[in-house]
């Protein structure tokens, strides 16, 4: 029984021991699997750790090449700034350059072209034919010389992006008739048929830099005349194109000439280059005319386009865009909070005085007097509300902060929307009348100022503004000129009468007296035109009407003596002539008649004709120039002149002889000197007020921008560049001598 109970126990044990073994034979599969998905495990891991490696091995290297190309383009965009740095350096350094070496080489060639001058005139018969000959030759090689440099300059300028564009309102018709006068002569003496042909659907006007389209024609004709044989033709013909749905000008020159190979098309374009060597050798030139054209049409916004075959003729044709914005940049202009706006029908006189009382009470006058009043309290806002208003008349004071008032009255009567707006003088010194005369004012009040003095200004500035046609009688022998002046007067609300010749003029005198104004070309068919001057101051209608003398003649003592006794008008011909005797026509019509009759104690100063004295009766000048050949070549030219030359070497002792010669009347200054430069100089001049009047001519070599606007900014009255025309000096000093004469006896 106890066996049994042993067995049974025994066999229950071996079951469970059995059972157990079961259990862990399972579990240590189970292990061993799991120890596998382990291992398996841990090689992807690997696997993955290598790869994560790798790719981080990589990133590096990238980064590392990233850094490299960073460190390369660094030095890159350095490389570049510097260079910037280097050509704007370098575009200083050519500025420089040229305005040094336009001096260095102009100031030479000015006493050899004025020495050459005198040679070849051989007033003094020392000369024989062959040697005189030679002088000529020295002369016209020198001329050659200048025209050589003005185009080197001319091209640099355009190249350095030194060219200032003055985009304004173009009129075709003026400028196809300048051009056609311009070369008439020059196809009747070849001769070669001209024509110019502008398409009737074109618009009278477009925008773009008058100036520079008639300088790349010229060119182009020019080129077309001088490659045209005799009893070819040359034609100019202005139309209109439309490229991708743009509308463009074109202005084509079109001739009969040599024509250029295809292969020459480009070569023509570049600088001192020809179609061939033998093209120079026959014909002369530089080859600098076209690339300076090309240089200017794209700066125009245009191109220059051509077309040729050998011995058939060639095209050029000039493409600029029709519709061209005058004001590229244009600025948002808002009335200062002081100004009084014209919201009612009233007319609106605007008075630009920084004096605000005084303002205030020219403000109420022309309130008691129906009219409103707009105040500007400094020159730029009186330029602003004149351009903003355009009102019936300007009362402007002289001395305003920032911008005085003759540099207002200079930028209104330079800006077509305002030329034509009357204006009155405001001072509390005297002023030249002279001066009133030529900056475009209508007359002066000289402060301290009367109600009824205001109220007459006011009263005639209201009339000139609104008086309709006004007659003018223009003498003059050449149709296509007399034309177009006809027309530019017409625009400025003229009524026109031409004569073209002596006879007719004098023929409508005697029929008609209601002539405001006469224009006078000297050159006449059947008379001269100083002879028919003097005739019309016969005539006791016209003993005070004005006479503009209009002519291209160089003019000796003996006839600027004659014109002078009668009137002190005279406009020069040239391409912008016209302007200008339209302005001058303007003035004197609105001066015919006397401001205040009633008030003889009115400081108003009214615009005599001054009668001349004997001008050129000894007259001492002062010669400022540091260069001795200068002083030589000038003192010689007008060593048959009664003028006494005082010389000074620089502007310092341009100052010191002006204190120590009082006798000086007019004052030559040249601008490149040391010690004290011409600039410098002329702006100490004019700090002394016994110089207020006193003339001074700039002379200068300096070919850059804005040269002559300096110095008249400065305070001088003319400015001359050299080399210098001697004639053309003459008649200036000639002209601004019987103005200082004319001041002083006044």
């Amino acid at each position: 029984m106890r066996i049994e109970e042993l067995y049974s126990a025994a066999s229950m044990q071996a079951q469970q021991l059995e059972q157990q073994h079961e259990e862990l034979l399972s579990t240590n599969d189970e292990l061993l699997s799991k120890t596998s998905l382990l291992q398996v495990s841990e090689e992807e891991l690997r696997v993955q750790q290598e790869e994560l490696s790798q790719t981080n091995a990589e990133l590096i290297a990238k980064a590392h090449l990233l850094e490299e190309r960073n460190i390369v383009v660094d030095q890159a965009k350095e490389a570049i700034t510097q260079k910037m740095v280097e050509l704007e350096q370098a575009n200083n350094y050519k500025s420089e350059f040229l305005a040094n070496m336009s001096h260095e080489l102009r100031t030479p060639l000015n006493s050899v072209l004025i020495l050459a001058k005198i040679l070849k005139e051989n007033k003094k018969r020392h000369l024989d034919e062959e040697e005189t000959k030679f002088a000529e030759v020295i002369h016209k090689a020198g001329n050659d010389l200048l025209e050589l440099i003005n185009d080197i300059l001319d091209l640099a300028k355009v190249e350095s992006g030194q060219v200032d564009l003055d985009i304004c309102n173009v009129a075709i018709s003026n400028l196809s008739s300048e051009l056609e006068m311009l070369f008439a002569e020059i196809a009747r003496s070849k001769p070669i048929k001209f024509d110019v042909v502008t398409d009737p659907l074109l618009p009278k006007t477009f925008n773009s830099d008058e100036r520079r389209i008639q300088q790349i024609l010229k060119n182009l004709l020019s080129n077309a005349f001088k490659f045209t044989p005799e009893n070819g033709s040359v034609s100019l013909k202005i139309g209109s194109l439309i490229q991708d749905g743009e509308t463009y000008i074109s202005f084509e020159v079109i001739d009969t000439g040599i024509g250029i190979p295809e292969d020459k098309f480009q070569t023509i374009f570049e600088a001192f280059k020809q179609a061939d060597g033998s093209t120079t050798r026959t014909y002369g030139g530089t080859g600098l005319g076209l690339s300076i054209s090309r240089e200017l049409a794209n700066v125009l916004q245009g191109e220059l386009t051509v077309s040729s075959k050998v011995a058939v003729g060639s095209s050029f044709a000039l493409i600029l865009p029709l519709n061209r914005e005058i004001d590229e940049n244009p600025r948002n202009i808002e009335i200062p909070s002081l100004a009084i706006t014209n919201t009612n029908s009233k007319r609106t006189v605007l008075i630009i005085e920084d004096d605000e009382d005084f303002a205030d009470v020219i403000r109420t006058i022309c309130s008691n007097n129906g009219l409103e009043a707009t105040i500007a309290i400094d020159g730029e806002e009186g330029i602003r509300l004149a351009n903003q208003l355009k009102p019936e008349a300007i009362l402007l004071a002289i001395n305003l902060p920032v911008i005085d008032g003759w540099a207002v009255l200079k930028r209104l009567k330079s800006n077509p929307e305002t030329v034509d707006i009357p204006v009155h003088l405001l001072s509390a010194r005297d002023e030249s009348s002279i001066k009133i005369r030529t900056e475009g004012a209508m007359g002066l009040l000289m402060k301290p100022i009367k109600n009824l003095e205001i109220e007459k200004a006011l009263e005639t500035l209201i009339q000139l503004k609104n008086e309709g046609l006004r007659n003018v009688l223009l003498i003059e022998d050449h149709e296509v000129q007399s034309n177009v002046l006809k027309d530019q007067l017409k625009e400025s609300k003229f009524n026109v009468t031409q004569a073209f010749a002596g006879a007719q003029a004098l023929e409508y005198l005697n029929m008609n007296s209601n002539y405001d104004c006469i224009i006078l070309d000297i050159n006449l068919p059947d008379m001269s035109g100083l002879d028919l001057l003097d005739e019309i101051r016969t005539l006791k209608k016209f003993e005070n009407v004005p006479i503009v003398i209009n002519t291209a003649m160089e003019l000796d003592r003996e006839r600027l003596k004659r014109i002078n006794r009668h009137t002190n008008s005279m406009v020069f011909k040239n391409s912008h002539s016209n302007n200008r005797l339209v302005e001058e026509v303007r003035f004197f019509i609105d001066n015919i008649k006397p401001t205040v009759e009633e008030n003889p104690e009115s400081v108003t100063e009214s615009v005599d004709t001054f009668s001349s004295p004997d001008f050129l009766a000894p007259a001492t000048l002062l010669l400022v120039d540091d260069d001795m050949r200068n002083i030589f070549a000038l003192t010689s030219a007008f060593q048959e002149t009664p003028l006494k030359f005082i010389i000074a070497e620089n502007g310092q002792e341009a100052l010191e002889k002006l204190e120590s010669n009082p006798e000086i009347q007019l004052v030559l200054m040249d601008i490149m000197m040391p010690v004290m430069n011409g600039y410098e100089a002329i702006t100490e001049i004019r700090k002394n007020p016994d110089y207020d009047n006193l003339p001074i001519i700039a002379l200068t070599a300096k070919a850059m921008k804005d040269d002559r606007q300096k110095c008249i900014e400065l305070g001088a009255n003319e400015y001359i560049s050299k080399p210098l025309d001697v004639d053309k000096l003459l008649t200036v000093i000639t002209n601004l001598l019987i103005q200082e004469f004319s001041l002083e006896s006044y």
